[in-house]
């Protein structure tokens, strides 16, 4: 597979944190690849939930979720041999080992919104069974059981969703629907002058009984939970909608846009203005 192949090759990685994930801390994530001619920074915070071993401090939650901030960028070598597959400033598929998400077994929904730049995007999929785990002692024969998407290139603004089984499918071009039995989603920019920065949503559906206690959510695997929409607020029933709007009065969704607040007074609004009630 491309994904081992880049891994293989690599002949500098190194990862730094500039936190480890404490109370109020968004930990950022930076990792560097040289693969060949192209070296591969990557910057990812953890704006909600966990990436590897890092959490968020800043975000409470109440689901199994991730949310990630990712920024990608690539450089060239500043000597290329004549025979290298570059035309047009593109980036060869496999030059760049690009940013890898290992997907959480149990997160069946996966949204990447690419903010700036183009780029490629593949999955990695391995069939799964029942008690199987995400990954085997085995590497031959996940060589042999590993499929992958095939690369996709990915205009700037567009949505990318990807989600637990069927088959891939484009549609609209500017909303692309992978349906991937995916352990691994890999991120490669197309060009080196045009770095990639993301937005990546990750999680476990709210329908699954098997992430909540709560007998609002411990409805049956499959089943889809009760949905009232109203305006811009989409609640389980229609008391919660006239909760939300209370919240957006008081001012606990945030300020707006034209706020002169800095960071630190921003921090402070959120905690003070954080709905008590969503507490466990």
């Amino acid at each position: 597979q491309l994904l081992r192949t880049a891994t293989a090759t690599a002949t500098a990685t190194s990862e730094t944190d500039d936190n480890n994930g404490g109370t109020d801390t968004m930990p950022t994530v930076s990792t560097t690849h040289t693969v060949g001619n192209t070296t591969t920074t990557c910057s990812v915070v953890v704006v909600a939930g966990n990436y590897h071993r890092y959490q968020s401090g800043v975000a409470p939650l109440h689901s199994d979720l991730s949310v990630l901030h990712v920024a990608i960028g690539t450089e060239a070598a500043a000597t290329r041999d004549d025979n290298d597959d570059d035309i047009d400033g593109l980036l060869p598929p496999s030059s760049s080992p690009g940013w890898t998400y290992d997907i959480p077994p149990d997160h069946d929904t996966l949204i990447v919104y690419v903010r700036k730049g183009s780029c490629t995007m593949e999955t990695i999929a391995k069939p799964r069974t029942a008690g199987s785990s995400s990954s085997s002692s085995n590497d031959d024969d996940d060589a042999a059981a590993a499929a992958s998407s095939g690369a996709t290139e990915v205009p700037i603004h567009s949505t990318v969703f990807v989600e637990a089984t069927g088959a891939a499918r484009t549609t609209s071009s500017r909303s692309r629907s992978g349906i991937v039995p995916c352990e691994q989603l890999v991120v490669r920019p197309i060009r080196p002058e045009d770095p990639v920065d993301l937005l990546v949503l990750s999680g476990r559906p709210l329908y699954d009984d098997s992430s909540s206690s709560s007998s609002l959510l411990s409805t049956p695997l499959g089943a889809v939970e009760p949905v009232a929409m109203q305006g811009s607020m989409v609640m389980n029933n229609e008391f919660q909608i006239q909760e939300a709007y209370q919240d957006y009065q008081m001012g606990r969704m945030g300020v707006p846009w034209d706020h002169e607040l800095n960071d630190e007074e921003w921090r402070e609004h959120v905690r003070r203005t954080t709905a008590t009630r969503m507490q466990p």
